[in-house]
């Protein structure tokens, strides 16, 4: 017959090419008249009636969508319904929560640094009801800000080379007004930085005063926000990564697997550049490799140079680039990468073992923890139990974390997890050896 369309593909056309149209539109701008009516139909979302409540947040969402700026705009309205006061009407409460879940409302909070320094600690203390509802709208905006968050740069720069060229482009700029504009982009990195550095320190304050959160979703919901905050570009503040690190031991299994997360990041965020070299796969194998990439998986006489056998030193300091230092487990199973590259000799990596003298202060702060035994005891028997009967599965978050957490810092870690490792290996519960088999 004819070629037809199926009814699903021409729907999910249709969307596709409105969403096209709703991008591509122009949004209007936003005059003082459009600005009162913004804030008006702003007072009528959070009203005590319920059917104005709907059909002003409804029309509000449409002209969020239209006028520019008209999100930000209205964000210091909606701040003062939110703080934990006695004043404020659980109608009005329950309006605010539904406005802020707009995604413009949303997307204009999380990248503005200054807004999310005024919210996220309100909302974080707002238990002003103990309704199924509310509480679910909470766990829900948290949820949507966690999902929509991107991590946008706080330091922006402006290259040599680039510098030039944008002044070519008007002959008018004079050198003053150019070293104005620097001095004022490096301020405005500064106060991000600042701000960023202070939204950190008071969920942190938030989280260790306990008689501000009331329940223990609150506490979670802190938790997840200072793991999302944690950046490669900037260093986490250090009132964060103790909070973290103590609460690798937290009596919440939800909330320990958060610090699991939180921890394996600011590890990965501390790790120290390590020299690389490139390999020659036919010198280091004993068996010459014509086709590197077509290869039968499985042991060959070709890998086993990648493999550590019982005769080999286990010292760390014997290990030498005339073998080749290989920590991806992955190469030479089924084929070997295009370029092979390993680690050159310890002598000319970052030196291991260090003193707390030789060690970044956020460095000494997680070496302090895990060099105490009570801390390790109990970090061990949380990761031992059984979290589902018989559903448990090795967790690869586990390994990646003992993994960073020992390269960063040497054997002299692991000294204080040998004994549980061994009590473990020969445990015959099957968490027990799961445990050791994710610190191994």
């Amino acid at each position: 017959g004819k070629k037809k369309l199926v009814r699903p593909l021409i729907i999910s056309k249709v969307l596709l090419l409105h969403d096209l149209r709703v991008m591509e539109r122009k949004m209007s701008p936003l005059t003082p008249i459009h600005m009162s009516l913004l804030e008006d139909l702003s007072k009528m979302a959070i009203s005590g009636y319920t059917e104005i409540r709907v059909s002003a947040q409804q029309c509000l969402n449409l002209c969020l969508e239209d006028y520019i700026s008209s999100g930000r705009k209205l964000m210091p309205l909606f701040i003062p319904y939110l703080e934990n006061n006695s004043e404020v009407t659980h109608e009005q409460f329950k309006g605010t929560l539904y406005m802020m879940l707009s995604p413009i409302v949303t997307t204009t909070m999380i990248r503005n640094w200054g807004i999310m320094k005024e919210v996220l600690p309100i909302l974080v203390k707002a238990d002003h009801s103990e309704k199924s509802t509310i509480l679910n709208l909470i766990s829900h905006l948290h949820n949507t800000i966690q999902r929509m968050y991107d991590t946008f740069s706080i330091n922006f720069e402006v290259s040599d080379s680039c510098l030039p060229v944008a002044v070519s482009l008007d002959s008018a700029i004079t050198k003053a007004e150019e070293e104005e504009a620097i001095l004022k982009l490096k301020e405005s990195n500064t106060n991000r930085y600042n701000l960023y550095v202070k939204i950190v320190e008071e969920l942190v304050d938030i989280m260790e005063a306990q008689h501000d959160l009331t329940q223990w979703r609150f506490t979670e919901i802190t938790v997840k926000l200072l793991a999302m905050l944690i950046r490669q570009d900037v260093p986490y503040p250090l009132k964060g990564i103790q909070l973290l690190v103590n609460c690798l031991t937290h009596d919440a299994i939800a909330i320990r697997k958060v610090a699991i997360f939180s921890v394996t990041l600011i590890l990965q965020q501390l790790k120290r550049t390590h020299k690389r070299v490139s390999i020659d796969l036919n010198a280091l194998s004993p068996v010459k490799i014509n086709d590197p990439l077509h290869l039968t998986p499985g042991e060959r006489e070709d890998n086993k140079w990648l493999c550590i056998m019982n005769n080999e030193v286990e010292d760390e300091l014997s290990w030498d680039s005339n073998i080749g230092i290989v920590n991806k487990t992955r190469y030479g199973y089924y084929c070997y990468p295009r370029t092979s590259k390993g680690y050159s000799p310890v002598s000319e990596q970052p030196k291991l073992n260090r003193t707390i003298d030789e060690m970044t202060e956020a460095e000494r702060l997680i070496y302090q923890v895990f060099m105490d035994k009570e801390f390790v005891e109990k970090i061990i028997s949380f990761l031992s139990l059984e979290e589902h009967k018989g559903k448990d599965h090795f967790d690869t978050q586990r390994t990646q974390m003992f993994k960073n957490l020992f390269r960063n810092y040497g054997s002299c870690v692991v000294e204080h997890f040998k004994p549980h490792l061994e009590k473990l290996a020969v445990d015959s519960q099957e968490s027990s050896q799961r445990c050791a088999s994710e610190i191994i």
